[in-house]
């Protein structure tokens, strides 16, 4: 990713973090409304399982500022499902920040969710990971 890449996913992100309930919700909504079997893959509420989510964007937008790669997960992720992750969350973005979520930074997204570090969000999205919560 490029250094500009880097900065739009991380400032989105902040600007996303203070809603982070909100933008889970829509995420999980849109994303089970795209892929509804996924939704009988989780083990645990709703809530926590934001929280996991959470602690995965925030590990994942650390990772690419600091340059280190986050926790290793096997990339053995159906493109079906990538792709469906992708979709909802890009939408998510876009529903949440609206204009402060153009197209650059929703590129800069997909750039980021095709890259191996995104395996573990990949994993934590689809109830597979549970992520240490701060």
């Amino acid at each position: 990713m490029s250094p500009h890449e880097i900065k739009l996913v991380c400032a989105s992100w902040n600007e996303a973090a203070p809603v982070a309930d909100t933008v889970v919700r829509l995420f999980y909504r849109r994303l089970f409304e795209i892929v509804p079997e996924l939704r009988s893959r989780f083990r645990t509420s709703m809530s926590e399982q934001g929280d996991h989510l959470v602690a995965a964007l925030d590990e994942l937008t650390e990772s690419l500022v600091s340059g280190e790669t986050p926790c290793e997960i096997p990339a053995s992720i159906d493109p079906r499902y990538a792709d469906a992750i992708a979709k909802a969350w890009t939408w998510t973005l876009r529903q949440e920040l609206g204009r402060k979520a153009p197209i650059a930074t929703r590129k800069a997204w997909r750039t980021m969710l095709s890259t191996p570090a995104a395996a573990p969000l990949y994993a934590v999205a689809m109830g597979e990971l549970e992520l240490a919560i701060a």
